[in-house]
């Protein structure tokens, strides 16, 4: 009886440390954007991915993005200026990744950038960023999210689709998702 118990204490030892652990790790990393730190590491990372991520030529888009991260706003669909979040995805002081949201109305969000730096693909963090702003879209009351992504980024559409984003229309060039919260 007491090498059974010592043993069950082991087992649910391990899976609660384990699962702390793992708590900590998928979160932590993930921080408001730092001007004064992020701010060449996120234009970096925009330009590793400028194509999957803009649609004007890569001078034009990173001009706009450029606005967009020192201004901490972006242009809504009617011309109107909207406040951006940033959140960045971090181990130490190397930026793994990054995503922009903001609201387009108080029910209604939308992300416009989760990119990851090329050499950091595949490890989870645009994942990690994604539930993370789905996570404060939802804090806030929003009850759904747009996003859009090229047609040719199937990767990205696998990821959205495993998150419950719905295909709502296509063009030529990209794919426009929702989800409801």
């Amino acid at each position: 009886m007491r090498m059974a118990y010592g043993h069950t204490f082991k087992i649910v030892y391990a899976i609660v440390i384990s699962s702390i652990l793992s708590s900590c790790m998928t979160r932590a990393p993930i921080r408001p954007y730092n001007p004064s730190t992020d701010h060449e590491a996120l234009i970096e990372i925009f330009n590793q991915n400028w194509y999957w991520l803009d649609y004007r030529s890569q001078d034009e888009g990173l001009r706009t993005f450029k606005h967009d991260l020192d201004s901490l706003t972006t242009v809504g669909d009617f011309g109107e200026t909207l406040p951006l979040s940033w959140l960045v995805y971090a181990t130490g002081s190397h930026i793994n990744g990054f995503a922009a949201y903001c609201q387009k109305s108080p029910t209604v969000g939308k992300i416009l950038f989760l990119a990851t730096n090329t050499k950091d693909r595949r490890r989870g963090y645009a994942q990690q960023l994604l539930q993370a702003a789905l996570d404060e879209f939802k804090r806030t009351g929003v009850l759904s999210v747009d996003l859009a992504t090229r047609v040719t980024n199937t990767p990205a559409q696998t990821l959205y689709k495993k998150f419950g984003f719905v295909e709502t229309q296509r063009d030529d060039t990209f794919v426009y998702f929702t989800k409801q919260l």
